[in-house]
């Protein structure tokens, strides 16, 4: 009797405006779904390994010039020398402080470092395919022959195959060049115009040598500043953009996957989207007083194969007294090929800021896999059998949040109320079996024993949802039966379905 109702029952009650003037709301069987709610999570990319590109830049050189001001005379120019050397003055306890920063996120990265030894790229590495599997800068801050000895080791730990795509990149060293030259024409152009220029006095030597000194001291606090900078990039394990720009990194990875193209590989993120490998967490740094060396761990792929990552969110579900969930009763990310019927569970720690290694070795618990398997392939046979759930005794009213509109309440009182706006909605009927569906306008509040549980958002874009549909839903595996299980309470109060 209660399947045929629910094959008759096909009409969503739902849709309501939000001028409606229904006060109450009393749902009935509209809605069949799976116990688990399958959320697809596009910004993920999926690689199989990394391949290494290497960095290295010498910071820009800048010559102190040492000028003592021997005027002593109450004139214009003695005035004005006195005004440049109080300005220089300024500019090097500005340089003094940047450097005293520099030195103390030196220090508390080397202490971070300390404290975790390997980097979660570096572990990544571990199972790539002969790739480098050392961490070999564990200290940002080095001297500069440790620096040439780690960049000579790390390019020795390569596996021969792989040391021909990492020799794609070249050393950084347009910016620090021009910076060099625009110093040395600077100097240049200076004591041309005191030696070329007649009559010039001591006066307007000293004047022009100022002029110089205060120069370099302007861009030392630049240099400093943009030091710092690249500082804070690293301590992100992300790739400086000031040291590697985006043409030159851009034209590294065409190349790049040019090559291992031919091994049957690509990369995970395109270079259309270039952009991304700078939000990343793919980037190691290193640097001495004079040099600066960065590996970034490039992420590939075998060439046509398609992964989707899903988010599983099990539901819970009611059946008079007590609440039914899926065996995996927390989030879980899983992960499906287009061209592989299996599905593989992913470990949280392989997943970092929107990229997931895809180990060789896949994680599968077997009735579990097949449970997910049809989940996710959208098979509804055989769930009966192969997707258990388990229940406890409890009537407590639950919110699980699938989308930021997209909710299931699970036990709602019978004094439930959805307010939207000046309008006010009762659900009138204690919902005992199954849960409700409810897609919520962001102008919407949930209240429950005068209780607010779900709350209304700001500012409102009414793009997402601009409607309140709300859907009586019961799992899929349960249509098969006309009434509950008699299944005693096991310990813990425990119900397995």
């Amino acid at each position: 009797m209660w399947r045929l109702l629910i094959l008759w029952s096909t009409l969503i009650y739902g849709a309501y405006g939000m001028n409606q003037e229904t006060p109450t709301i009393n749902p009935q069987f509209s809605k069949l779904t799976s116990h688990i709610a399958v959320k697809e999570i596009l910004d993920y990319k999926v690689y199989e390994a990394s391949v290494p590109l290497i960095y290295d830049s010498k910071w820009s050189k800048s010559e102190d010039i040492q000028i003592n001001n021997p005027c002593q005379k109450e004139n214009q120019w003695c005035k004005a020398a006195e005004q440049l050397q109080q300005f220089h003055k300024i500019i090097e306890a500005d340089f003094i402080n940047i450097n005293n920063d520099l030195q103390d996120k030196t220090e508390e990265i080397n202490s971070i470092r300390h404290r975790q030894r390997r980097s979660v790229m570096a572990t990544f590495l571990g199972y790539c395919c002969g790739v480098a599997s050392k961490e070999e800068t564990q200290d940002l801050y080095v001297g500069e022959t440790k620096l040439a000895y780690n960049l000579q080791s790390l390019y020795n730990t390569l596996d021969t195959d792989h040391s021909q795509l990492s020799k794609v990149a070249t050393s950084v060293e347009t910016m620090t060049d021009q910076a060099n030259h625009f110093l040395k024409m600077t100097k240049e152009t200076i004591a041309d115009t005191i030696n070329k220029t007649e009559n010039i006095n001591q006066n307007e030597k000293i004047m022009f040598s100022m002029v110089m000194k205060n120069t370099i001291g302007i861009f030392q606090s630049i240099e400093a500043q943009r030091k710092s900078r690249i500082i804070d990039i690293c301590k992100e394990n992300k790739i400086p953009h000031i040291v590697v720009p985006l043409e030159t990194l851009r034209s590294d990875l065409t190349e790049l996957d040019e090559k291992i193209s031919r091994e049957g590989y690509t990369l995970s993120l395109k270079t259309e989207d270039i952009t991304a490998y700078y939000s990343a967490e793919i980037a190691t740094c290193m640097f001495s007083p004079s040099k600066i060396a960065i590996k970034i761990q490039i992420p590939i792929i075998k060439k046509n194969k398609k992964y989707s990552i899903s988010k599983l969110i099990p539901i819970p579900f009611a059946w008079k007294d007590v609440t039914c969930i899926a065996q995996q009763e927390k989030e879980e990310l899983w992960i499906s090929s287009e061209y592989n019927t299996q599905v593989s569970k992913i470990n949280t720690e392989d997943c970092k800021k929107g990229l997931c290694f895809m180990r060789r070795v896949r994680t599968q618990i077997p009735s579990e896999a097949t449970c997910i398997n049809l989940i996710i392939k959208r098979k509804n046979h055989k769930l009966m059998e192969l997707c258990q759930m388990k229940c406890y005794h409890t009537t407590k009213t639950t919110v699980t949040q699938i989308k930021e509109d997209h909710l299931i309440i699970t036990h709602p009182s019978n004094d439930t109320e959805i307010l939207c706006s000046e309008n006010k909605k009762i659900i009138t009927e204690n919902i005992t079996y199954g849960a409700l569906e409810v897609w919520l306008p962001c102008n919407c509040q949930i209240w429950d024993k005068k209780t607010i549980i779900v709350e209304n958002t700001f500012p409102c874009d009414s793009r997402v949802t601009d409607y309140l549909n709300i859907s009586h839903i019961i799992p899929q595996q349960w249509t098969k039966w006309a009434t509950m299980p008699k299944t005693k309470v096991r310990k813990h109060n425990e119900l397995h379905i």
